[in-house]
């Protein structure tokens, strides 16, 4: 989730290419949506997969930021 929030816009792009352009939630986005997640983190620098994983801690220490719960 982490990375898929910071990285919408790339993510956005790889899940409609991956699913045919499903719309967001449907069975057919969802099957795909680990595949384009790891897609993403192959392109990311090892600096901000780093980052996204101490970001992914503290979000599950104390969920995520307002911002993104009200989303």
């Amino acid at each position: 989730m982490v990375i898929a929030q910071q990285y919408a816009h790339l993510h956005q792009d790889i899940m409609s290419a991956l699913s045919s352009g499903a719309s967001n939630g449907s069975k057919e986005y969802m099957k795909v949506y680990q595949k384009a997640l790891t897609k993403l983190i192959k392109k990311m620098a090892e600096k901000d997969v780093e980052t996204a994983k101490e970001m992914a801690k503290r979000w599950n220490m104390l969920g995520p930021p307002r911002d993104i719960q009200v989303r």
